[in-house]
């Protein structure tokens, strides 16, 4: 699960595509915006946690969030790992497989303390490293907070 951890780690010394994001955001015209990933989890996940966090929800919010895609995904999740039952006999990969279809705490923490190490804090993070201004901000408050 380090592998994870690392990967989000990596997206916020990468954010090229959040950057994008909350540019979308920002457009009046983008308000019914979809974002989404693969499997909608880890780069989604995270882009959900950076709204979320750019919209000044505290972060325990946030985390709890990330991690009702453990709640929502669970049939999905439950019929893939069945279907690889049928092709791999190996317990450890199955439970490696099994990891990887959910989320962790340890995930979205890993991208919060890298936003933490590199920018200072997250609000440096979403300024410095997304280039998000206080006005930028305050404009996405009003637009998506009642």
């Amino acid at each position: 699960m380090q592998m994870m951890a690392g990967f989000n780690k990596q997206m916020v010394d990468s954010p090229k595509f959040y950057v994008q994001l909350m540019e979308l955001l920002n457009d009046p015209d983008n308000m019914a915006l979809v974002q989404h990933c693969t499997a909608g989890k880890d780069r989604t996940g995270l882009g959900s946690a950076i709204i979320l966090l750019a919209l000044g929800v505290d972060e325990q919010t946030v985390m709890e969030d990330y991690l009702a895609s453990n709640v929502y995904r669970a049939e999905a999740n439950q019929k893939s790992i069945e279907a690889l039952k049928g092709q791999i006999q190996d317990e450890d990969t199955l439970a490696a497989f099994t990891a990887l279809m959910g989320v962790q705490k340890e995930f979205l923490q890993a991208a919060l303390d890298e936003m933490k190490a590199k920018y200072g804090s997250i609000d440096g993070f979403l300024e410095q490293g997304l280039g998000i201004t206080k006005q930028e901000r305050a404009k996405l408050k009003a637009m998506y907070t009642e």
